[in-house]
């Protein structure tokens, strides 16, 4: 494909999370220094090196492109100390090393009461002291720590190759930060990415102090940014309101073709009807319990229907199962690798996609949506039935969206009949408006526009 702009633009592309070393979040970054590249820009990164994620995917560009720099894990330090004590006192240290923390930090804890056991257990002094510590430092988040050495090491880059644009893509939201600065030292126009928005975030759960000087500094530092880019029109006229002398361009996530098979992969089983969900469940705002009411409701005609899960949370998954009696439909598992997903989805019958149950989440597009359109499967959207996700299953018939359990047992009930009848569920196979490729052209635009000329 070529490109639309006609200047070769030097992009120098800030990320707290690039792969190998990022969950699988960091997706959308990817790709996109991937697209910048096949269009012959000349793309370098700056990223942290967070090697307590495990390698769920690997990075599309070469990687003497990536300047990966040290991070200092400032959430380490209280278990440190505590090694530390314990040591001196002649015990055994076991508090969690920096890695199980940072991994504990990238899977949301559960306050939600699907699992008695969880909730009647009131947390330790530790556990206190932890959490008013992570709340202090994490300024705006565990990523702080990075900030030091991606200063140095991006004063390093630009001092012998300068760039024409910066740009960060938040979250973590300390690449903003990073890249502010790096602008104002080098006088380069910056333009700041909110795959998920600051403190306007709708799963943002910091108290009112945090949330007020985390306010100022994102004020603060988009106050030089160039332009301002996200993936919702919700978020695009929100940011445009709050940020009103920036430009704000929307580009939605997508899917890449690249990462399909050209073939549609034999069946994940075919003697029942299998329905998977890869993802993370958010301290329970996205809530499977609909979909498990209505499989208790069909009774024997259930037995021919499993639902896979790739979760972070497995107990919080299982408990809910277990709730409705329906644990012996359900298959439960860690995270694999993103094209372990993309395969698994594209072979299963069913796609679930859950949305959090509250009109907070009418602006939230998931990249995980995208993803299943990719895979042209049916969805069962379950949780909130408004806002931009539910707007495009409907306009576009990629699937159901309900949150009513007679409607979620009679789909299924249908799809069970189209499955006996030796049929795969259809899917709507015109896709292609939904490719990465069309929505990062936009911003690839967008940034031609703001670059030094």
């Amino acid at each position: 494909m070529s490109s639309l702009t006609e200047k070769k633009l030097k992009i120098l592309l800030v990320a707290g999370y690039f792969p190998p070393h990022a969950p699988v979040s960091a997706t959308r970054v990817n790709k996109f220094a991937k697209y910048l590249l096949d269009q012959g820009h000349d793309i370098r990164v700056l990223a942290p090196k967070n090697l307590a994620f495990p390698q769920v995917m690997a990075a599309e560009i070469p990687l003497d492109r990536i300047t990966f720099t040290p991070v200092f894990e400032v959430l380490d330090v209280p278990g440190r100390i505590k090694d530390g004590l314990k040591s001196l006192l002649g015990k055994s240290p076991k508090s969690a090393s920096g890695s199980n923390q940072i991994a504990a930090q990238s899977a949301p804890i559960s306050n939600s009461d699907n699992s008695q056991k969880t909730t009647q257990q009131r947390p330790g002094w530790w556990t206190k002291v932890m959490a008013a510590y992570t709340e202090l430092v994490s300024l705006p988040d565990a990523r702080i720590g990075w900030y030091p050495y991606a200063i140095r090491a991006g004063r390093l880059l630009l001092g012998s190759w300068k760039a024409d644009v910066i740009i960060s893509s938040a979250p973590p939201h300390t690449g903003c930060l990073v890249a502010s600065k790096l602008g104002r030292l080098f006088n380069i126009p910056w333009v700041a990415e909110f795959r998920d928005l600051w403190v306007d975030h709708p799963y943002y759960d910091s108290g009112k102090v945090k949330k007020y000087i985390e306010d100022q500094m994102e004020r603060s530092a988009l106050k030089s940014a160039a332009g301002l880019v996200t993936v919702t029109q919700s978020w695009a006229d929100w940011l445009q309101k709050k940020h009103p002398y920036q430009p704000v361009e929307l580009a939605m996530n997508g899917y890449d073709p690249a990462d399909y098979p050209d073939v549609q992969p034999e069946p994940l089983d075919r003697s029942v009807l299998t329905i998977i969900y890869a993802g993370v469940i958010y301290g329970g705002k996205r809530d499977p319990s609909v979909l498990f009411a209505a499989i208790k409701k069909l009774g024997p005609v259930a037995e021919r229907i499993k639902v896979i899960f790739h979760v972070v949370e497995v107990d919080e998954v299982r408990a809910i199962a277990e709730r409705y009696d329906v644990l012996a439909h359900v298959e439960i598992n860690g995270l694999i690798p993103r094209k372990d997903v993309i395969l698994r989805q594209c072979a299963a019958d069913i796609l679930l996609l859950l949305r959090w149950n509250d009109p907070r989440e009418d602006s939230v597009l998931a990249g995980k949506l995208f993803e299943y359109i990719g895979a042209r499967r049916p969805i069962l959207s379950l949780g909130s039935v408004t806002g931009e996700a539910a707007a495009i299953i409907r306009d576009n018939n990629f699937g159901i969206v309900t949150n009513d359990v007679d409607e979620v047992a009679a789909a299924l009930e249908n799809w069970l009949s189209q499955k006996g009848s030796g049929q795969v569920p259809a899917s709507n196979p015109n896709v292609e408006n939904f490719a990465r490729a069309q929505q990062f052209a936009r911003l690839e635009k967008f940034l031609e526009k703001l670059a030094v000329r």
